[in-house]
């Protein structure tokens, strides 16, 4: 649960630093947050991972390239920030 917490705190953290022209994106990390689909059911690779999380996102920042590249790096620098890996 800890690694949950501090994973959502590290992404928030990490995205207030993006430029205001990029649309913020929430990041929703079961079971500290209510999520539409649990990691098992949205991930094959629950079956062969012990952690895990399920980000939901519009599409239209993910439509974007620029935007999805830099969601990405924020995210995983969020990982890291969290010692989730």
């Amino acid at each position: 649960m800890l690694l949950r917490v501090a994973l959502k705190m590290a992404f928030v953290a990490s995205i207030e630093k993006l430029d205001p022209q990029i649309p913020r994106l929430e990041i929703h990390v079961a079971p500290i947050d209510r999520v539409t689909y649990s990691y098992e059911h949205a991930s094959s690779l629950a079956r062969v991972s012990a952690k895990g999380c399920v980000i939901e996102s519009p599409g239209r920042v993910f439509e974007r390239s620029p935007w999805r590249r830099v969601y990405a790096r924020h995210l995983a620098e969020s990982i890291v920030v969290a010692a989730w890996c």
